[in-house]
């Protein structure tokens, strides 16, 4: 768990790059712990936060594909469909949005996700 709270620690300093070998480390240290989820939806936010967004895609797709009982997910699900239409891929982000709805119509990502629906 210290590499993931350090992995936590260097996001906030906006240190993306080693926030990313911390989580990667947890991940390959820990392959069978609960939080190799959280580590991988980390990893995804620091593109995220770098605005390379293609990257967030793949890496918030891992997320969503690998950990579908995680409580990251729909988190996921959202953030992957923000980076759709950062990137300017409408059809896509529309797609993950209706998805987190769908699937996790209780969630606040829900919420987010319908308020960017009616807004188109």
């Amino acid at each position: 768990d210290a590499l993931l709270d350090d992995g936590l620690v260097k996001m906030k300093k906006q240190d993306f790059a080693g926030a990313r070998e911390s989580f990667s480390a947890f991940m390959t240290a820990n392959p069978k712990s609960p939080k190799v989820a959280d580590a991988q939806f980390y990893v995804a936010e620091s593109y995220f936060n770098e605005k390379w967004y293609e990257k967030a895609i793949l890496e918030y797709q891992a997320v969503i594909a690998r950990y579908t009982k995680s409580p990251k997910r729909p988190a996921a699900l959202y953030k992957q469909g923000v980076s759709f239409a950062r990137i300017g891929d409408e059809a896509n982000a529309k797609a993950r949005y209706k998805d987190v709805v769908t699937l996790y119509p209780q969630s606040p990502e829900a919420k987010l996700a319908q308020k960017s629906l009616t807004k188109k």
